[in-house]
């Protein structure tokens, strides 16, 4: 059991989570999640180091769970965690599977299935202010730098018209 508490640095967050730490010598998955950049990319965690030198293609599935379809994917190892990159990034349930004989970088191997049901919400509308800086009224050509998800455009509004 891990727990922490913010306050000593001024954060009001706390909080606890439960780990369950794998024992020496025993070759699991430990979890996956889904990557808060990007939708179409599932990171799915080990207990070691995965082999690279192995078929992940035919021990790792990505499935849309309405359809019972499996999805195209494209797998990087990292050490011990193998991203799955999807080519869409299509909201819904979605079973990922790693099939038990995946190797670590040890020779041990993945003695049971992993599943888990990856649930992929749709972005929610947003705007954001990229950089720092002042903008003045005054200036000729302004740039005004911003990122936005799932919004197919943005106005601006001089407000100094408007004073």
């Amino acid at each position: 059991m891990i727990k922490w508490q913010g306050r000593p640095i001024g954060s009001c967050y706390e909080g606890q989570r439960e780990i369950d730490v794998p024992t020496l010598g025993s070759f699991e998955a430990t979890d996956a999640y889904i990557s808060a950049q990007s939708k179409s990319r599932v990171a799915i965690y080990f207990s070691d180091p995965v082999d690279v030198r192995q078929d992940l293609e035919r021990l790792i599935h990505w499935a849309d769970e309405a359809m019972g379809t499996q999805l195209r994917t494209r797998l990087v190892v990292d050490s011990n965690v193998v991203y799955v990159h999807t080519q869409r990034a299509a909201t819904g349930n979605y079973k990922l599977t790693a099939e038990q004989g995946i190797r670590s970088t040890l020779g041990d191997t993945l003695a049971k299935r992993f599943e888990k049901i990856i649930v992929v919400e749709s972005m929610k509308p947003d705007v954001q202010l990229v950089g720092e800086g002042v903008i003045l009224p005054s200036s000729q050509g302004l740039i005004f730098p911003f990122k936005a998800v799932s919004l197919s455009g943005v106005m601006v509004r001089n407000c100094a018209d408007t004073l």
